[in-house]
């Protein structure tokens, strides 16, 4: 039987006034970890256990608490991307930062509540989708289907969320 694995992919979008009138600097950020030193980024993910009842969402929550300690509810979870791979097909649920009334900010997020699976992460970190793949941050092969996937629908929701508000 084929594997199947759930997560989220954190991210938040940052928009910055720049001197030209109607132009806007934009800078899309999400949240990935290595599980070692050496190894590419990865999405926050596991597999599917007894007690999520075959509920993907509920899968995605409970590994991303398992790996950060970080509490997100179901209602957050947005759209989800789907890549399917020979032995395993990966499911992840995009949550936006900016709607987790629950963390003040940034660094009362990382400061008091992110706790990482030692066993499993090795490191957690912000990486801007713009930035990915070049030479000093490298995607996971097996998911950089759903990394292009992601990243331009972030990339179209923003930029169309900017020409409605000129």
């Amino acid at each position: 039987m084929k594997e199947i694995s759930c997560g989220i992919c954190l991210y938040k979008i940052n928009v910055y006034k720049n001197k030209q009138k109607y132009n806007k600097d934009i800078d899309i950020k999400i949240f990935l970890n290595k599980t070692s030193k050496i190894s590419d980024l990865n999405f926050f993910k596991g597999k599917i256990e007894k007690e999520d009842k075959k509920d993907f969402k509920l899968t995605a929550i409970r590994e991303f608490k398992e790996e950060t300690g970080i509490e997100i509810e179901y209602s957050k979870l947005e759209k989800c991307f789907i890549q399917k791979n020979k032995r395993k097909d990966i499911y992840i649920y995009l949550v936006d930062f900016n709607n987790l009334e629950i963390y003040k900010n940034e660094i009362e997020l990382f400061n008091k509540n992110l706790k990482l699976e030692k066993k499993e992460i090795y490191e957690a970190n912000w990486y801007s989708i713009f930035n990915i793949n070049k030479e000093e941050i490298v995607l996971s092969k097996n998911q950089k289907k759903l990394f292009i996937l992601i990243s331009t629908y972030l990339a179209k929701k923003q930029f169309w969320k900017n020409i409605i508000s000129i």
